[in-house]
């Protein structure tokens, strides 16, 4: 015997403990991101983002990892406490199925993250420049309205995923309409005329009369961070769950030999 078992089961104790409290975090964390990003993806009429759906899906299956590492924390936690075979062999179980939905939700994020780049993109600039402004049927009416409320909500302006390319001129809304507004409200940090009068985005953008951000852009940013976030937990969580499945498979040994 390497280890005391004294040693082992402190360790075990302290593992699960942590794993309990990151379970924990990591349900909030996703339950959060998830009701921020339906809310800014699904807002009615603007279908541009709905490719997400295997984003969201793998939130979902997020949020039941975490749940599962809840139980884990929980069951590991008293197994090591009372030294209980059958709750240490079903522990080791919880902790394959941990590591297996993580590799899951890491590749799926990965490539959802792919499948919403360009096509999206291509596919909001069709809207914008065909339907934004235009009253000619229910759906483009819903559609300007949907883009203006996005804009407002996540403090970005254009769909073009270009900082200095304003799609707006494009648009029934500009070709329709007043010609000397390029840019909607929707884009405007103040309502003032340097920016619904705007002759160079890029400029003002930069002297702050205009949401810093493309809207294409700043989501984009979203999702990269998400990729990492979830590249960080998985590796911190396999080191994590590494451990304790060596800690058990010790504990088992130890209380095999003793037998």
């Amino acid at each position: 015997m390497f280890v005391s078992d004294k040693t082992v089961q402190r360790f075990l104790l302290v593992a699960f403990s942590i794993v309990f409290v990151l379970g924990f975090f990591q349900l909030v964390f996703a339950s959060m991101f998830t009701a921020g990003q339906i809310s800014a993806n699904r807002i009615e009429g603007f279908k541009g983002f709905d490719k997400g759906s295997n984003l969201e899906a793998s939130i979902v299956t997020s949020m039941f990892a975490s749940l599962l590492e809840l139980l884990t924390g929980v069951v590991g936690f008293i197994a090591a406490l009372k030294k209980w075979r059958l709750l240490l062999m079903l522990t080791l179980g919880l902790l394959a199925g941990i590591i297996v939905l993580s590799v899951v939700i890491l590749v799926s994020t990965v490539t959802s993250s792919k499948s919403m780049s360009k096509s999206n993109s291509n596919e909001i600039k069709e809207k914008i420049i065909n339907q934004y402004g235009s009253t000619r049927d229910e759906a483009s009416i819903r559609f300007s309205l949907s883009a203006d409320r996005y804009q407002k909500q996540e403090r970005c302006c254009g769909f073009s995923n270009d900082e200095g390319e304003n799609l707006f001129i494009k648009s029934p809304w500009y070709t329709l309409g007043d010609k000397r507004n390029t840019l909607p409200d929707s884009c405007c940090i103040r309502l003032r005329r340097e920016c619904r009068e705007a002759k160079n985005l890029k400029e003002a953008r930069e002297k702050q009369f205009v949401h810093i951000y493309d809207c294409v852009t700043s989501f984009n940013k979203g999702i990269s961070t998400r990729i990492w976030t979830v590249v960080f937990d998985t590796v911190a969580g396999f080191l994590l769950q590494g451990s304790c499945i060596a800690g058990t498979l010790v504990m088992i040994i130890n209380m095999t030999g003793q037998s």
